[in-house]
C-alpha cells in the first residue's frame, strides 16, 4: 500500500468538528471537515507477456549449456527485428539429472527462461508460435496492464475524487454559512496491482515434420479494477 500526503480529499465518510480561537487571539475560528473518498475504475489490460523456455539434456554439462545457449540466441535475434517486442532473460540452471532406475545421476539437464512482451497480442503470439517451433516451451501467458496505464487512471481517480471534495466543501460551507474553506490535507493511498497470470498449456513440437501446422497459442486479456482512498482534511471559516 502506497500512502501519498499531499493537503487535499474525498468523501464515504464525513466529519465535521468546530474550533474557535482563545479569546484573547485575533485568530479566526474555524469548523474543520473531513473526507475518505474512495473511487475505482476498470480498465482493459492492454500487454501481453509470454513466458519460454528452452530445455536440454546430454551426458555432459557443457554438450547442455551449448544447446542452451545456440537456441537462446537465435530466437533473441528473430524477437529484436520486431522493434515493438521487449525481450529478456531470466532464470537459467545447469543440474545433475537423476535416474530413478539407476539410482544415481546419469547425465546433465538445464533450462533458461526467456521473456517476450509487447502491446499487440497477435504479435507476441507469433513470436511464442516461433519459440515453441524451435523447441521452446509456454510456461505463461499473461496479460496485464502496464505502469503507464495504470498511473494515467489513478491520476484521473484522483481528479474525480477531488472535484467530489470540493463539491461537498462547498456545500457544507454554504450550509453552515461558513463561505471561506481551505483543504489542509490530503493523503491519498493505493495499491501497486499483482494480477494473477493466466496460463496456458506448455506445449512442445513433437517432429519437425509439425512445423507447418502447429498451432499458435490463445490467450486472452479481461478488465483490471484501479483504484485509490483519498482521504482529506478542509479548514471552514466566515
Amino acid at each position: 500500500m502506497k500512502k501519498y500526503t499531499l493537503l487535499l480529499l474525498p468523501l464515504l465518510a464525513l466529519g465535521v468538528s468546530a474550533c474557535y480561537a482563545d479569546e484573547k487571539s485575533d485568530a479566526l475560528d474555524y469548523t474543520r471537515l473531513t473526507f475518505s473518498e474512495s473511487v475505482d475504475q476498470d480498465v482493459p489490460q492492454d500487454r501481453v507477456r509470454a513466458t519460454l523456455a528452452f530445455k536440454a539434456e546430454a551426458t555432459d554439462a557443457t554438450d547442455v549449456q551449448n544447446n542452451i545457449n545456440k537456441a537462446m540466441t537465435r530466437f533473441v535475434e528473430k524477437v529484436k527485428q520486431d522493434k515493438t517486442l521487449t525481450v529478456y532473460t531470466g532464470s537459467y540452471n545447469v543440474n545433475p539429472r537423476w535416474n530413478d532406475r539407476l539410482k544415481q545421476n546419469d547425465g546433465w539437464e538445464g533450462q533458461q527462461q526467456i521473456y517476450v512482451e509487447g502491446e499487440d497480442k497477435a504479435t507476441v503470439l507469433n513470436a511464442a508460435q516461433t519459440a515453441q517451433k524451435d523447441g521452446f516451451v509456454t510456461q505463461n501467458l499473461s496479460y496485464y496492464l502496464s505502469k503507464e496505464a495504470e498511473q494515467s487512471v489513478r491520476d484521473s481517480l484522483i481528479s474525480k475524487a477531488l472535484n467530489v471534495v470540493e463539491h461537498r466543501a462547498a456545500l457544507v460551507s454554504k450550509q453552515l454559512n461558513r463561505p471561506k474553506y481551505h483543504v489542509a490535507e490530503i493523503n491519498v493511498n493505493y495499491s501497486d496491482m499483482a494480477e494473477p497470470p493466466m496460463y496456458a498449456r506448455a506445449m512442445m513440437m513433437k517432429t519437425m515434420g509439425d512445423a507447418e501446422s502447429f498451432s499458435a497459442p490463445v490467450v486472452e486479456g479481461k478488465n483490471q479494477n484501479v483504484s485509490i482512498t483519498l482521504n482529506a482534511m478542509v479548514l471552514l471559516a466566515k
